[in-house]
């Protein structure tokens, strides 16, 4: 794959949509492990062990990316990744919250894309900026942030495929 620091964020994104459908590459084929989230789990109990506040937050990717791992078959893989960090969040009482999905932020025409991203998987600073404001008033804001539970984890999936253009 072409270093993507030197694209523009619509041809690095572009670029990583191609990665993600080239067999041999990260996703295909896709092994699904479960090693990294009990990792995860250890690291929470360890970090409260500490004194250590525990949040987390799906980070908002480009809308491109997303309809990617719905186009290669992983969409199943990727809801039981949410339902299982929403497991964790759940089993160690810290909050979830999700910033992907299709919102004003995540779904600009890849064109002006730039805006938002310096590539489809990493955002400008103003967006951390909005994310910290959420995080901070523990409430959504701009329609961008939604806190996940047990309770709601299937709505959003649920909700997250209906946008899908697939």
């Amino acid at each position: 794959m072409r270093k993507l620091k030197n694209l523009s964020a619509e041809e690095a994104i572009t670029s990583t949509v191609k990665s993600f459908l080239t067999p041999g590459s990260f996703y295909l084929p896709f092994t699904h492990t479960d090693r990294s989230l009990k990792n995860l789990d250890m690291l929470v109990v360890q970090a409260k062990e500490k004194g250590v506040l525990v949040g987390m937050f799906i980070l908002p990717t480009h809308v491109a990316l997303m309809e990617t791992l719905y186009i290669i078959g992983l969409c199943e893989n990727y809801e039981d990744w949410a339902h299982q960090l929403t497991d964790i969040a759940e089993k160690h009482s810290f909050k979830l919250w999700d910033f992907g999905g299709y919102t004003k932020i995540t779904t600009v025409p890849l064109a002006t894309s730039q805006r938002n991203f310096f590539n489809g998987g990493h955002y400008r600073p103003y967006i951390g900026k909005l994310i910290l404001i959420t995080l901070d008033r523990m409430e959504k804001s701009h329609s961008f942030g939604h806190r996940l539970s047990k309770q709601n984890i299937k709505s959003r999936l649920i909700n997250h495929r209906k946008k899908t253009a697939i």
